[in-house]
């Protein structure tokens, strides 16, 4: 296009004055002859992406080289202005330049960089076979050649010459690396069997053979490192790293898998106790997550004022987990209880106001001493600024029966919840929980075959065994504790067991 360039200056000179007379400027002939280059060019194109789609690369390319080059014909014809020009066209009647292939362009100029990488690919090929490099390092540029250049027969038929040469290579190359105990050299010969890119596979056979022997280096391998990994894993789980104990387990059972030990074997027999403790931190740790959102939802039941029998059974939900339930809700609870209580008492003293006058000057004072003992300055305990008032001699039985219990409860919290209640659950699962305490079977081979509380019978009731026994070895809480029971909180226990063991 040698005029194209003058041609392109009085487009672009048309499209600046709009209001000059298009036939002084000649543009005419300018337009007709544009629009006739755009339908050439589209042509060329259109055949270019017919050899394409052939696989005739090297063609497609010779054709789009050809005077004037083809992409670079497009880039001139493509001028920013091309879309005002169309419409300026139009406007006056003149010859309309049909659309641009643009996306046959960009697969054109796709092909001239698939045909660059052909070109290093070939100038690759010859200086291996210039240098009679081995058959191994040829065979992966022919591969490449074949795929650039997929409808060119010459690939094929030298590939499958290569091929059959390269595969007696192979015969021979397993057999000296498995005498010579060779592990890389059989991984690479595994690598190069298993290669997706043969046009004739090798013989399963060969294959089996290659794969048998990798197999073997492998499970070697794989024990050499699983019995490293095992030590680390181990560490961490003597040290309680659950942290570092989680990042060792995929990769220890991966190995645990490619080692295929026996389960007699001694490596594989500490590793699974390692790998199970891993399993049960991981466990332990969804199960407290779980009782942490129960108690959340338990929680969030009590602010929205939830019904009772709603709240009883999401509290039994959170107390089956055997982690007892936080002092926060169990003291919401307790303030639940009271007011529940306070408004029974609203009722019988409404009931009690129709009553006659002599009845009701009798059951007043007694139900309200009995529902509001902490009214009563000689009553049982009452917490103030988290001490405990003592029982004096006129506290009334009533009221000392109640004292009594909140200070066992407090014993046993103190003292043994720790233990037997919460998360180590040490054969109690909550020993706050008093129907537990007055039903549940001991499996001590001390008190085998006794309850841990039988009311009105210390002498048969394993708490008070366990408290009162000589033997520092035996005797509850353990030795090693700080915190030791008083003769007084003792016989507060046991006065508690001898009065019935009244519910907390």
């Amino acid at each position: 296009m040698p005029d194209f360039d003058q041609d392109l200056e009085r487009i672009q000179s048309a499209l600046a004055s709009r209001d000059t007379d298009v036939i002084e400027l000649g543009l005419d002939e300018v337009a007709t002859r544009y629009a006739t280059e755009c339908r050439e060019m589209n042509q060329r194109l259109h055949h270019c992406a017919k050899l394409l789609k052939k696989g005739l690369l090297a063609e497609a390319i010779q054709q789009a080289q050809l005077a004037p080059a083809l992409l670079d014909q497009f880039a001139m014809l493509d001028f920013p202005e091309r879309d005002e020009w169309a419409s300026y066209v139009t406007e006056n009647s003149l010859a309309v330049p049909p659309p641009l292939q643009t996306k046959l362009a960009i697969e054109l100029n796709q092909a001239f960089a698939e045909a660059e990488t052909m070109k290093e690919c070939l100038s690759r090929h010859r200086s291996l076979a210039l240098a009679r490099a081995p058959i191994r390092r040829r065979l992966s540029v022919m591969w490449r050649l074949a795929k650039l250049d997929p409808m060119n027969p010459v690939w094929m038929k030298d590939l499958r010459q290569f091929e059959r040469v390269r595969i007696r290579e192979i015969e021979n190359e397993i057999h000296e690396a498995t005498r010579n105990d060779d592990c890389d050299r059989v991984e690479l010969l595994f690598k190069e069997v298993t290669y997706p890119h043969w046009t004739e596979p090798p013989p399963p056979s060969l294959i089996n053979q290659v794969k048998s022997a990798w197999s073997k280096y492998a499970t070697r391998e794989a024990r050499s490192d699983l019995a490293e990994l095992e030590a680390k894993l181990t560490a961490a789980v003597m040290a309680g790293n659950k942290v570092q104990a989680k990042a060792y387990y995929d990769r220890a059972v991966r190995l645990k898998k490619e080692a295929g030990l026996p389960a007699s074997h001694p490596l594989r027999q500490r590793l699974d106790l390692a790998l199970e403790w891993v399993e049960e931190q991981e466990q332990r740790d969804v199960r407290r997550q779980e009782w942490q959102d129960d108690c959340e939802q338990l929680a969030n039941s009590l602010h929205a004022g939830k019904p009772a029998p709603e709240l009883a059974r999401l509290k039994e939900q959170v107390l089956a987990y055997g982690m007892g339930i936080p002092e926060d809700l169990d003291g919401w609870f307790d303030q639940l209880a009271r007011k529940r209580r306070r408004r029974k008492i609203l009722i019988w003293l409404v009931i009690l106001l129709i009553a006659p006058s002599p009845l009701l000057c009798v059951a007043i004072p007694v139900v309200y001493r009995y529902y509001f003992p902490s009214s009563n300055p000689n009553g049982p305990i009452e917490k103030k600024d988290g001490a405990q008032k003592p029982l004096t001699k006129d506290t009334p039985k009533s009221d000392k029966d109640d004292a009594l219990k909140a200070e066992v409860r407090a014993i046993i919290r103190d003292n043994c919840f720790r233990c037997h209640g919460g998360e180590k659950k040490n054969r109690i699962d909550d020993i706050l929980d008093h129907s537990l305490l007055t039903t549940k079977a001991s499996k001590s081979q001390l008190t085998k075959g006794k309850k841990y509380v039988v009311p009105t019978r210390p002498e048969e009731s394993a708490i008070w065994l366990r408290i009162a026994m000589d033997d520092p070895e035996d005797r509850m809480p353990p030795k090693d504790e700080k915190e030791k029971l008083t003769d007084d909180q003792k016989r507060k226990v046991k006065n508690w067991i001898t009065s019935g063991a009244p519910p907390f």
